[in-house]
C-alpha cells in the first residue's frame, strides 16, 4: 500500500484534504490517482451536492448552511488534482 504524500506543515489546506482523503482510499486498497477511482469520487461529491439541494427544498437545513457545505465539499472535489 502507498503511503500518502504530505504530512508536512507545508502542505495548503486542499493538499492537506487530499491526504486525508487519499489516506482513506488506501485503507481500502484505492487510490484517487487512478482515474476510474478518481472520477467514481468525484461524481459521488456531485451526488452529495444533490442531495445537499434536496435538502435545502425540504426545510432540512437552510442555503446557507447548504453554500458552507459545499464550499467544504468543493475542497473535497479537488484532492485527486492534489496528489
Amino acid at each position: 500500500m502507498r503511503t500518502p504524500p504530505g504530512h508536512g506543515g507545508d502542505r495548503t489546506p486542499i493538499e492537506a484534504v487530499a491526504d486525508d482523503m487519499e489516506a482513506w482510499f488506501l485503507s481500502v486498497q484505492r487510490s484517487l490517482t487512478d482515474p476510474e477511482t478518481a472520477f467514481i469520487y468525484r461524481r459521488t461529491v456531485e451526488i452529495v451536492e444533490h442531495l445537499l439541494k434536496g435538502a435545502v427544498a425540504k426545510d432540512l437545513i437552510t442555503e446557507e448552511q447548504r453554500t458552507q457545505l459545499t464550499d467544504i465539499l468543493e475542497a473535497a472535489r479537488q484532492a485527486p488534482d492534489h496528489l
